[in-house]
């Protein structure tokens, strides 16, 4: 899939955990995956090395024209254990329980289908091809997951 480029709706199971964070020099739109770059800041996900993942972004938020940390940005953590139903690719049914890792902004993949590993959350229910539950997690690990 491409990078959004407008606001994004998602359906969530379990209750929100929301924080605000830095942005970084970028345009995040609502409900699109975001990443702490290498200098801490929030920014677009993408299959990016030295990022690691933060949460679904809760509002858009428009950096673009400020320095990097000018605003804040809410970000839903998932630290509650909560699931979003989001788009993936290069998964299958035999995937369920498996960690998906960041594509871009809107998508997951299995680790084949990426470079950079950033682990993003745990597969609870594949839907489709193109879609399935997620519990997205920060830092979420084998051993968390």
């Amino acid at each position: 899939m491409t990078a959004l480029a407008a606001d994004k709706e998602l359906s969530f199971r379990g209750e929100p955990c929301i924080r605000e964070y830095k942005a970084g020099v970028d345009i995040l739109y609502k409900n699109a995956f975001v990443m702490f770059d290498a200098s801490g800041y929030i920014v677009a996900g993408a299959d990016t090395a030295a990022c690691r993942y933060a949460g679904i972004c809760v509002e858009q938020c428009d950096n673009s024209a400020g320095s990097a940390g000018d605003l804040y940005v809410k970000v839903e953590t998932g630290d509650m254990g909560r699931e979003a139903k989001v788009a993936i690719t290069g998964t299958e049914q035999a995937d369920v329980g498996t960690i998906l890792y960041i594509s871009d902004d809107q998508t997951l993949a299995d680790k084949t289908a990426t470079t950079n590993d950033c682990a993003a959350g745990v597969m609870t229910e594949y839907l489709s091809a193109t879609s399935a539950w997620v519990k997205v997690k920060p830092g979420v690990n084998v051993a968390s997951a």
